[in-house]
């Protein structure tokens, strides 16, 4: 018959590793201990806590359980026992939890009721705050931002508030707030914010604009406001001397207008659409006028262009026939004095021949075919001159020649 063993010692483990002063968990992501005790007979009884409350008792050694946010700062630790009483069990080494919590929006909101999502306030008010409360241990890293764009931030916190020092209607819109823990996740939350103010353009608009008779013309207007004019509160007008006439929708005009915009389209532009117009945006707080020029576009500029591009041509083509003129002149020239070169050349060749006393026929046969190069010479002057003259009305040429 065996003898029974009484448990002696009992060790608290995180997996193969022992437990130390703290332990590092994550609220809402389940943990599994374990209670190494001696070799004991009969089996132990494992009792587990955290804080004060009694998790587990059974002969397992292990325990799995997922931390909650309020067991931040609790101990959790073993007690073993088997032939012994319980008052007398062995307990094991005892660890604080460290409960890491991930980041959670718990409020983002205007003013001052931590409830109020939505919210309108007056153009011009001032000191309304923004505020955004983010839970999550260790302290989080948090975000507010509008239209793409962040306008407050703050590390290491749980609360983020943004004042604005004067409210205005372009503050309207959505604003978001994100909260960021240490394990990469994110949470948000928005809010929006109305302004009540009256219409006025969202950018710059083009006063000036001009356009070809029969093309198709399109007026836009886009404006900030709150409440929206909408489609009631868009109208258009057309100068008539000192008086403003009202437009409406008919063949010449097309008016179509929504909560933030209207539009005017001219399908087919005349001499007598030319002119001012105005588009006047109202709300319940104030109103808007936008003066729009239509002047006719101007088709000289175009014609000036073909003109100058015609011009350009014709330099181009007359160029060419002057580099033309000025090579066949050369070419005249450099002939004219070959020409000059060769006569010279046949008197000196009569000169020797007369005073020669002996006459040999070889001579008289060279003399008569020098006579007959002069005479082909000189007929190709005359030819070479008689064109010249037909090219130059003036004679220039030819008097350049002479010189």
């Amino acid at each position: 018959m065996s003898q029974d063993v009484q448990v002696t010692g009992s060790i608290l483990k995180d997996g193969s590793s022992t437990v130390s002063e703290q332990l590092q968990v994550v609220s809402g992501v389940s943990k599994t201990l374990t209670c190494e005790t001696n070799v004991s007979k009969p089996a132990a009884t494992i009792v587990w806590y955290i804080g004060t409350q009694e998790k587990q008792r059974s002969t397992s050694t292990a325990l799995t359980f997922n931390p909650q946010n309020n067991d931040h700062n609790k101990q959790v630790y073993c007690k073993a026992f088997n032939t012994q009483p319980e008052s007398q069990a062995v307990t094991s080494y005892k660890s604080t939890l460290f409960v890491q919590e991930r980041a959670t929006v718990k409020s983002f909101y205007i003013g001052q009721n931590d409830s109020q999502t939505v919210a309108t306030f007056e153009e011009h008010d001032v000191n309304i705050p923004l505020t955004c409360v983010v839970s999550g241990m260790p302290a989080s890293e948090i975000y507010v931002s509008f239209k793409g764009g962040i306008i407050a931030r703050g590390s290491n916190t749980n609360k983020l508030q943004y004042n604005f020092g004067k409210i205005a209607c372009a503050k309207s819109g959505v604003y978001i707030c994100k909260g960021f823990d240490i394990f990469g996740m994110f949470t948000s939350r928005t809010v929006e914010l109305f302004v009540e103010c009256s219409p006025r353009p969202i950018r710059q608009v083009l006063h000036n604009i001009t356009s070809q008779i029969g093309s198709s013309i399109l007026l836009t207007f886009k404006v900030i406001a709150y409440p929206e004019p909408g489609p009631k509160g868009f109208k258009w007008f057309i100068e008539d001397r000192l008086n403003w006439i009202s437009l409406l929708s008919n063949k010449d005009f097309q008016i179509s207008s929504s909560g933030l915009e209207t539009n005017l389209t001219i399908s087919n532009a005349s001499r007598e659409h030319y002119g001012k117009y105005r588009v006047t945006a109202v709300n319940k707080i104030g109103s808007y006028d936008q003066i729009f020029f239509l002047s006719e576009k101007d088709s000289r500029s175009n014609s000036c262009m073909s003109t100058i591009k015609t011009s350009y041509t014709m330099s181009i083509a007359l160029g060419a026939v002057c580099v033309v003129v000025v090579v066949y002149a050369t070419c005249l020239t450099i002939l004219y004095k070959r020409k000059i070169q060769k006569k010279g050349t046949s008197s000196h060749l009569d000169g020797n021949n007369t005073n020669d006393n002996i006459v040999n026929l070889s001579d008289i046969t060279v003399v008569r075919q020098n006579e007959e190069e002069t005479s082909v010479i000189e007929k190709e002057s005359d030819k070479q001159y008689t064109e010249l003259t037909s090219y130059s009305n003036d004679n220039t040429a030819y008097e350049l020649l002479q010189n």
